[in-house]
């Protein structure tokens, strides 16, 4: 009975995130129109497209790097899509985002107990305006789609195996790997979270004491390994017209020119006001990644690419979104306190206002000028740029807005708390 009560459960959430995803991707084709820069390809998408262009002709791709070795996604396009090749992202990433979606629903029952908690982050997800499933319609020819894919079939994948590590979970997950890097190379934070799937990490340095690697690690360093040559030969195969990129110069370059103000106020931009639940619940957070060390990895790893991947902070930081998402959830299961009405209800409110419901992403370039940002800038009329933490000519009073916001919010929770208790 439990089995078919389960079965029923899933169906239903599946039947909601599906329903959602189709009226977001309907309003989003009627209302959102495409970026006008380079004929609707964008800056980065400019090059994807280039590539789909000579995989059309069937040449060998040449264009700057490291794009040019995020080849996955453009051949998707140009195999299924060689005469349309703009319409053909578009298609390509909306049957990325669908699989992400899916995903994500089973990511989440794997560690969430309410069905209600786990359709409320699916929503708050598919409802993100920087997210991949309105973003889209305003810019199609990106990878992000099909990379976030392999990100959480990798993560689901490691959670079974560390549940149950059989050689055949753990082939998948170099199945995975192998084939995400194509798409892009950022897939190999995978082998590298696998690594932790048995929380080698002690949680008590009085308690240290030398043990054997489990035979997970030596598979995790095997398919590293692996995926690394892979990796290596596709930069050898692959030329680019741009020799002297490289990959340390330009992290070094990224570390030394970004700001910590601008860091965290991505990081505001990029989830919202829900990030106050995240520290309202630090501590069993914290604990709950301890015993999901690959979790944990995972976290850090995106947190430092963000940090060295240059002005697309917000784009970074999203790709931490299934675990973000998994200890705000957990954060909410634990703490009946966070859903008292008077302070959700404002929560409710200012998350709208910082996930944009209402308004559509303004096209670039344009000459309207920005109204003042409450969270955002409130209008569909509005400079692209002011919407990103890393361009804002107001940056200043999206971040004092936002400290104010979550001191008031963390002295209310903690409050009610207390008399709760009392």
């Amino acid at each position: 009975m439990a089995h078919i009560k389960d079965s029923r459960n899933l169906c239903i959430e599946l039947i909601i995130a599906l329903s959602l995803f189709i009226l977001i991707n309907v309003l989003s084709s009627i209302f959102q129109p495409a970026i006008s820069v380079n004929n609707g390809r964008g800056w980065d998408g400019s090059v994807y497209y280039l590539i789909a262009e000579q995989l059309v002709q069937h040449q060998r791709p040449t264009a700057l790097a490291p794009f040019v070795y995020r080849i996955g996604t453009p051949f998707l396009v140009a195999f299924f899509f060689p005469n349309n090749l703009l319409f053909g992202f578009k298609v390509i990433n909306i049957c990325g985002n669908l699989m992400v979606v899916l995903l994500f629903v089973f990511w989440l029952r794997l560690y969430l107990n309410l069905w209600i908690t786990r359709t409320s982050l699916t929503a708050c997800f598919l409802l993100m305006w920087h997210g991949p499933v309105r973003f889209v319609y305003y810019y199609p020819a990106l990878t992000d789609p099909w990379l976030i894919v392999f990100l959480l079939a990798g993560l689901i994948g490691i959670s079974k195996t560390q549940k149950n590590p059989t050689l055949t979970n753990i082939c998948l997950i170099g199945l995975i790997v192998l084939i995400g890097i194509v798409f892009r190379e950022v897939v190999l934070i995978i082998p590298i979270c696998f690594l932790f799937a048995t929380n080698p990490i002690p949680l008590s340095f009085k308690k240290i004491a030398l043990k054997s690697p489990a035979p997970s690690f030596f598979a995790g360093i095997a398919i590293l390994i692996l995926c690394y040559m892979v990796f290596y030969s596709i930069l050898q195969t692959i030329p680019s017209t741009s020799p002297t990129f490289s990959f340390i110069k330009t992290t070094l370059y990224n570390i030394k020119t970004q700001s910590l103000p601008t860091y965290v106020l991505a990081c505001f931009i990029t989830y919202g006001p829900v990030v106050v639940f995240l520290i309202y619940n630090w501590r069993c957070s914290l604990g709950f990644l301890m015993k999901n060390q690959f979790m944990f990895v995972y976290i850090v790893m995106i947190a430092v690419l963000a940090w060295i991947g240059g002005s697309d902070i917000e784009r970074f930081l999203l790709w931490g979104f299934p675990v973000v998402y998994l200890l705000i959830g957990k954060s909410v299961e634990e703490n009946p306190v966070l859903l008292s009405p008077a302070p959700f209800a404002v929560f409710l409110i200012a998350q709208g206002l910082a996930m944009r419901i209402f308004w559509i992403i303004p096209d670039y370039p344009n000459d309207f000028p920005s109204s003042f940002p409450i969270l955002t800038v409130p209008s569909s009329a509005c400079q692209y740029f002011d919407l990103y933490s890393s361009y804002r000519s107001i940056p200043m009073i999206i971040f004092a807005q936002y400290l104010v916001l979550m001191v008031v919010l963390l002295i209310w929770f903690k409050s009610i708390d207390k008399k709760t208790k009392a």
